[in-house]
């Protein structure tokens, strides 16, 4: 990895976050050594006027990571902006939506009555709006209440009518549920798990 990010790892307060972040960089590095044949250490990547990372060669890629999930998108075909949370059904979802998400959002959300399937709600048009976001560039500049994302749970698909982005959401895991979003429409979609051993692997 370079040493602008062992130095910006270094300012974690927390050792896990630390480690989050290191680990999660050296896979995105070891990933992309495999598309591209440079060596990960060799990967110089340039950033954009609202600091997103890229590699001038390409592909385009984004990283999103929580508690225990780091989730990586790879394509050589469009901006890509992906994000990953953990679905806590305690967490009073309706009343963050409020202040952040668009009337027709809220409504979306009030349709639900059950807590797991509010829930999956709160978190896939979070999830596909922080995706929205990380593709555009332009990140949380953009503010969440100015675009619209409309779900429905029984569909990997979802539509924003502001932002020209096509969208994917997904299940990660049990409990984490993940966003993708790509310029263009991607028909061929592989999902691969990175080996825990990765992140298990000792950082100093």
């Amino acid at each position: 990895m370079s040493p602008s990010e062992f130095e910006r790892a270094q300012r974690f307060k927390f050792a896990a976050d630390k480690t989050r972040y290191l680990t999660s960089h050296a896979a995105l590095r070891r990933l992309l050594q495999a598309y591209t044949d440079i060596p990960a250490l060799d990967l110089v990547f340039q950033q954009t006027a609202h600091q997103k990372p890229y590699l001038a060669t390409g592909p385009a890629f984004n990283l999103s990571h929580t508690n225990t999930h780091v989730l990586i998108a790879i394509t050589a075909a469009t901006p890509v902006g992906v994000d990953v949370e953990v679905c806590d059904p305690t967490f009073d979802g309706l009343a963050l939506a409020t202040h952040y998400f668009t009337p027709s959002e809220i409504a979306q959300l009030k349709l639900y009555a059950s807590p797991t399937a509010a829930c999956e709600m709160f978190y896939s048009l979070w999830t596909c709006k922080e995706a929205l976001m990380k593709a555009d560039g332009r990140g949380l500049s953009i503010p969440l209440s100015s675009f619209s994302v409309e779900i429905a749970l029984d569909s990997a698909q979802a539509v924003s009518n502001q932002l020209p982005y096509k969208l994917r959401r997904f299940r990660v895991s049990e409990t984490h549920l993940g966003a993708v979003a790509t310029a263009v429409t991607i028909n061929n979609w592989q999902f691969f798990d990175i080996p825990p051993a990765l992140f298990t692997e000792r950082v100093d």
